[in-house]
Parts: structure tokens; C-alpha cells; sequence
């Protein structure tokens, strides 16, 4: 029932090191060899029978040590989840990658869904479509999406967490949700094409936002009466006329 693993201060190199789950245990200090050398990467516990390398779902060794190292916190929480969903694969998202996790029942009441954001700030592109987001906080961190963002078909009224995106290479798509709230999309500068309901909107980007600046508005799509998505323009769009007006035209 080890407690204080202190004695290990001067490890440099171990290839695994078995250890009881106990919590509040005492750890080397961060300018130690072992943390420096990152031994407790090599740390395992036993779970249900079965040897394990800690990690912060499965052990209360891995935050304690990793902050008695002064070691920010690398375990990749949205590709766990994701993985667990069954629509990614490998430990860690990459700016390569381009998620697609349609139709995964993704919610935030999910045991594992994170408390935190994506990590990059760029990625290939999400398809994030027939879920059950209510919020996009999952975004704060991303400024730049090389390809689609597909958000269509959630339970969204706000695009809180979008605040950072700044560029969209290919589309994106917020169709088949409440929106009442678009300030979030601001800091838009540049988007191939929005697809999105015409209906109206309480809060818009400000007449100086790049949104504006950059006649985002002009990047529309809504359906028409046929079901067709077409250009919005001011005789066949409200949320196209509020837009306009709110940019100061």
C-alpha cells in the first residue's frame, strides 16, 4: 500500500513501473530525474485484473503525478471520446485529420464526453452532423478548418465557441437547428458557402466585425420553396435582410 514514492527521485529510465491506484500519493519533485526524464510515462496500475498504462479515465495516479511533474495535461480527451463512439481511431486528433462522426448519438451527457475543447487550432474538417450538440464549445481552440464543418441537424440555438474561427476552405453547414445567435461568427473572414435556415436571428456579428467587413452574409444558402438550396438575397431571405442591416448596409 505504497503511498509515498519519493525514493524514486533519481530513476532515470524504467521500462514499466507496476503500482498500486492510490490517490493523493507523494511524488518526486519536477526537477527530479524522473520527472524530467518522464518516467511515470512508464507507470501502470491494475485494472479489474488487468495491467494498464495510467491515464487520467482509468487512474488517479495520472493528474496527481502529472502536476507533481509540472506537466500540462496531453491526454487527447475528444479522440478517447470519439474513439469510444466508434468513429475515430489512433490516441491522439491531428491537424490531417478530418473527423467524420455523423449520426453517433454524440451528446454531452455521455460518461466520457470531454469538459474540454478540440486541442488544435486547425484541422481538416469535422462532420459533426445528426447529433445532439446544444452548444460549440468543443471549437474554442480551432481558427482554421481546411475543408468542410458540419454542425446541420443538432439541437443549436447559439454558436458559442466558434468565437476563433477566422477561415473555412470548404463549407459550413448549420441547417436543420433553432440559430437565433450568430455573433459567434465574427471573426469569419473567409467561407466558401453557409448553409443555413432562413429564419431570423436576435444577435448578429457588429457593422465592424470581419463578418462585415468581408460580406460573409453574401456566402448564404437557403432552401427555396422546392426544398432547393439557393443564393439568399433581400427579396427572398429575412435572415439575409437582418444580416445586411446589421453590417451597416
Amino acid at each position: 500500500n505504497i503511498t509515498d514514492i519519493r525514493g524514486l527521485r533519481n530513476l532515470t529510465t524504467a521500462s514499466k513501473i507496476f503500482l498500486d491506484d492510490n490517490d493523493n500519493m507523494l511524488y518526486p519533485s519536477a526537477t527530479s530525474a524522473f520527472c524530467q526524464n518522464r518516467v511515470f510515462d512508464n507507470m501502470y496500475i491494475n485494472n479489474n485484473g488487468n495491467w494498464e498504462v495510467i491515464e487520467p479515465l482509468n487512474s488517479n495516479i495520472y493528474s496527481d503525478v502529472y502536476r507533481a511533474c509540472n506537466y500540462e495535461d496531453e491526454f487527447d480527451y475528444w479522440a478517447y471520446y470519439l474513439n469510444q463512439k466508434g468513429c475515430f481511431t489512433g490516441s491522439f486528433i491531428t491537424e490531417a485529420d478530418s473527423i467524420n462522426c455523423s449520426n453517433k448519438q454524440l451528446n454531452k451527457n455521455d460518461t466520457y464526453y470531454p469538459s474540454e475543447p478540440i486541442k488544435l487550432s486547425s484541422i481538416s474538417g469535422i462532420d459533426f452532423s445528426n447529433n445532439f450538440f446544444s452548444d460549440t464549445l468543443f471549437l474554442n481552440n480551432i481558427t482554421t478548418v481546411n475543408g468542410d464543418l458540419h454542425l446541420d441537424s443538432n439541437i443549436l440555438d447559439k454558436l458559442n465557441g466558434m468565437n476563433n474561427i477566422t477561415n473555412i476552405t470548404g463549407n459550413l453547414y448549420l441547417d436543420d437547428n433553432q440559430i437565433t445567435d450568430l455573433s459567434a461568427l465574427s471573426n469569419l473572414e473567409s467561407v466558401n458557402n453557409i448553409y443555413i435556415d432562413n429564419e431570423d436571428v436576435k444577435d448578429q456579428p457588429s457593422s465592424n466585425s470581419s463578418f462585415c467587413t468581408n460580406n460573409i452574409y453574401d456566402k448564404i444558402l437557403i432552401k427555396d420553396v422546392n426544398g432547393n438550396w439557393t443564393r439568399a438575397n433581400p427579396t427572398n431571405s429575412t435572415l439575409f435582410v437582418t444580416l445586411y442591416t446589421a453590417c451597416g448596409n
